[in-house]
């Protein structure tokens, strides 16, 4: 017992200095006002999204969906939009929930009350570095087009900016061959496979890079044709259309025909940055779809 509680308490020291030095690497970003993808960069995206989760006068914008307050999410990527708008869309009972993708995976994401209640799933493709055991989610890896699940199993499925990287080259993700493709097709496979393991009136979260068709290699942009390709697949309802579009003056919401001609700043291939300092997308589609 004694060597538990001191492997317990050793574990929250160990948290407690990692978010220190978070804390202060973000403070490095602001204050030297550096550029995304630079030092401190992801300490910065995930210290705002948490302030953003945690500050109900913001999250009352994602549901239902309004304006967002000027200047949001300046050099930030998507997740800034995309986290909350998942969090405020979360039914508020205890539900069976699958996190199709492992984009849920951080602390300051599962600390919000709104996942204390929930009977989590996380599969994504290769093992994570950090796993939230003792939280009691549980975690399976594999191939989303072939998922172990049974058949109308999960209440909700959350699948946040994964589905564009389905079928492409995830070499930067992991080293088996079998996941280096260009397949620009196959995350239908995964949206059929969402539809089974759904219940009936269980709903799909889902949110993908959106605007000019882009192939980045190890992810795709999905179009206006692309997108309504995956909700003719899924051939439920659409209860929900979303669109948020950045800019110079930060992430704001937008309308299909706006973004349609967005494109994405892959910072993988891009020579400099762009005056708008954007870090990823440009535009971000988000759907809620039910069974």
């Amino acid at each position: 017992m004694l060597i538990t509680h001191l492997k317990l308490a050793a574990g929250r020291l160990e948290r407690w200095l990692i978010q220190r030095r978070s804390r202060l690497a973000s403070r490095t970003f602001q204050r030297q006002q550096l550029l995304p993808w630079q030092s401190g960069y992801s300490e910065y995206k995930a210290e705002s999204i948490s302030q953003s989760l945690a500050d109900q006068s913001i999250m009352r914008r994602f549901q239902p969906v309004g304006e967002l307050p000027a200047g949001y999410g300046i050099k930030i990527d998507e997740r800034i939009v995309e986290f909350p708008w998942v969090v405020a869309h979360l039914p508020a009972e205890p539900i069976r929930c699958l996190d199709a993708g492992s984009t849920l995976n951080h602390d300051f994401i599962l600390d919000r009350p709104v996942f204390a209640n929930k009977d989590l799933t996380i599969m994504t493709l290769v093992p994570e570095g950090e796993a939230w055991w003792d939280r009691k989610i549980a975690y399976v890896w594999g191939d989303l087009r072939t998922s172990p699940f049974a058949t109308n199993w999960f209440d909700a499925i959350t699948c946040i900016s994964t589905l564009e990287h389905v079928g492409m080259d995830n070499s930067i993700y992991t080293d088996n061959p079998t996941y280096q493709e260009k397949d620009f097709a196959s995350h239908l496979d995964v949206i059929k496979e969402f539809q089974r393991i759904l219940k009936p009136g269980g709903k799909l979260l889902l949110t993908v890079p959106y605007g000019k068709f882009q192939d980045c290699g190890f992810q795709q942009v999905f179009n206006a044709d692309m997108l309504q390709r995956v909700i003719d697949i899924f051939g439920g309802k659409v209860v929900e259309k979303t669109f948020y579009q950045y800019s110079p003056n930060g992430w704001q919401l937008s309308d299909q025909a706006a973004c349609a001609q967005c494109e994405y700043y892959d910072i993988h291939t891009a020579q400099g940055y762009d005056a708008d300092q954007a870090a990823a997308a440009r535009a971000v589609a988000c759907l809620v779809l039910q069974a």
